[in-house]
């Protein structure tokens, strides 16, 4: 994410770059104010201590990570049926997600110790061995 933002014309400068980042714990002052919201992941990524640094979730929550343009598409077509309830979209969305049909799936009993089907989902079930 820093390397990306940074574009390193050389090998020498991204090492001293990310060298200083180590040490430092922080990106650079250049990079704070060209760009503020990435410096602010960067800093939760690159403290000392493991247990300060932000988890996969914790970025993710922060709001500060960007989203793909086709989330940001997604979740407004999203929040435009979500909050029209009267309209024909929001009527055609809950009739679909609600009236799916099964696929139809098998349930195996294995036995155990020979690791084959022992008896058919109907048979296990009056055994009462479900």
């Amino acid at each position: 994410f820093y390397e990306m933002l940074c574009g390193f014309s050389m090998e020498h400068e991204r090492r001293i770059t990310l060298s200083e980042l180590r040490e430092r714990c922080e990106a650079s002052a250049a990079f704070r104010v060209r760009f503020p919201r990435e410096a602010e992941v960067v800093n939760m990524c690159v403290r000392r201590s493991p247990v300060q640094r932000a988890s996969a979730r914790e970025l993710l929550d922060s709001g500060k990570l960007p989203l793909p343009p086709e989330s940001k598409s997604i979740q407004h077509a999203i929040d435009m049926v979500a909050n029209n309830p009267t309209s024909d979209y929001f009527r055609r969305l809950m009739a679909q997600l609600f009236t799916c049909r099964s696929i139809g799936l098998k349930d195996y009993l294995f036995d155990v110790k020979g690791g084959g089907p022992t008896l058919s989902p109907a048979k296990a079930g009056a055994a009462g061995a479900v």
